[in-house]
């Protein structure tokens, strides 16, 4: 991604001309080369607060990583994987509760929808998964419930965010099955929403593509230098280095 805009304003022969000079006349300089520059960078985004576009699904860390920028794949109702040509790719997946634990198909269609709320930190925070309420940091694991697979029940708000740009998290492993669903939390990264396909559990699917976006309501990592643990293919806040 470009992220870096770099201006240069010049005063001298090639563009305008020399900026002409007053007390250096006594010297015997009557004009003179000017030139300035300055740096613009959008910063590495870190931190989820209230408003960001989030996509509840957990994705798997090995297949994510496997996927070259750009390059779409397809999640399955059954927790299937596949990539663009269509293989399968090693892994499960499934929705994940940020926020309250047991998420109702109402609560995650609402924040595919609307984004994380307030009410999401609060809820976190008294778990115990995030150790302030202002926001969650890409940087930190944690281990939330979750589902294998895709409800029905979600339909109209993944047809709603076709097209969009959201932020999913990624997973190590997890524990437990069914109910007790637990993904172990590990990064969190942007994705489009591509397509989806309501026909069964067998062959319903959500459609994503690694992309790149920018979101407000993230907030930058601090340390421009430091480009570990962050929210992968997403900026915010452009900042003037030079």
């Amino acid at each position: 991604v470009l992220d870096t805009v770099r201006v240069r304003l010049h005063r001298d022969d090639v563009s305008n001309s020399s900026v002409s000079l007053y007390f250096a006349r006594l010297i015997g300089d009557s004009q003179s080369d000017v030139s300035a520059y300055s740096t613009a960078v959008l910063q590495p985004a870190r931190y989820l607060g209230p408003g960001a576009e989030i996509l509840p699904i957990a994705l798997e860390q090995t297949a994510w990583n496997a996927l070259w920028q750009g390059e779409t794949a397809t999640i399955y109702g059954d927790g299937r994987i596949e990539d663009a040509s269509g293989s399968p790719i090693p892994g499960n997946w499934g929705t994940v509760d940020i926020g309250p634990n047991g998420n109702s198909t109402t609560q995650l269609s609402n924040q595919i929808r609307d984004g994380l709320t307030q009410d999401d930190l609060d809820s976190m925070y008294a778990q115990g998964s995030i150790p302030t309420p202002k926001y969650i940091d890409a940087s930190s694991q944690i281990d939330l419930n979750g589902d294998t697979g895709l409800s029905s029940g979600l339909r109209h708000a993944i047809e709603d965010a076709e097209g969009k740009m959201k932020v999913a998290p990624i997973y190590k492993n997890t524990t437990s099955q069914g109910g007790n669903l637990t993904f172990e939390i590990v990064g969190w990264v942007t994705v489009e929403v591509v397509d989806s396909g309501w026909n069964g559990a067998n062959n319903s699917f959500v459609e994503v593509r690694k992309a790149y976006a920018y979101d407000k309501n993230l907030y930058p990592v601090k340390d421009l230098s430091d480009t570990t643990k962050v929210i992968e293919g997403s900026y915010t806040s452009p900042v003037l280095i030079q």
